[in-house]
């Protein structure tokens, strides 16, 4: 025969049990969120990385009759295709690097079809130069976006018990995407 006691012990016990599941679920689902918005963050910048990689083709193409030093056309296309390996692997830390070595070889190009006597003001230059700051503040917006999923990520999977959930459901930390120099 169960005892009033014995009974309450396995009322409380069942509670406890039950507000641990209910706690864990929440937990988890927490958890999966933050990882689903950084995925969504990194999904837009990926996006937009493949269209400005296409842009950036038909800019150096634009670019090429204004500039006696094909390197410099040389330097976006190697540049871009670094960037491209980077996002394909998703290495943050290898796309704001390689981001870094695109903005100073375009930046370069650029400058070099400014210098020549009117080339900036060639309609094809200022429309393609145009489309290429459009999406480089779309980048830098989302971007924004992105590392701010990856904070509240991070957050999430480092901080107890959270992270007792974390480590049982493989959710993992995200590095951010930065892109601006760092001084030494």
């Amino acid at each position: 025969m169960i005892t009033d006691d014995g009974m309450l012990e396995g009322v409380v016990a069942f509670a406890l049990i039950v507000i641990a599941v209910f706690w864990l679920v929440i937990a988890y689902n927490a958890l999966d969120a933050a990882a689903q918005r950084t995925a969504l963050a990194w999904g837009n910048i990926d996006a937009l990385l493949r269209q400005r990689h296409d842009e950036l083709t038909r800019f150096v193409e634009t670019c090429q009759p204004h500039v006696s030093d094909r390197a410099l056309c040389t330097d976006v296309e190697a540049a871009r295709t670094a960037v491209f390996g980077a996002r394909h692997a998703r290495d943050t830390a290898a796309l704001g690097s390689a981001e870094r070595a695109l903005q100073a070889a375009t930046g370069r190009l650029v400058a070099a079809v400014e210098s020549r006597a009117g080339s900036a003001a060639d309609d094809q230059f200022v429309a393609a130069r145009k489309r290429l700051e459009l999406l480089e503040q779309s980048l830098r917006e989302r971007r924004a976006i992105f590392n701010d999923a990856v904070r509240q990520n991070n957050a999430a999977v480092g901080r107890f018990p959270g992270n007792v959930v974390a480590l049982l459901g493989r959710f993992k930390s995200v590095a951010p995407f930065d892109v601006e120099s760092r001084q030494g």
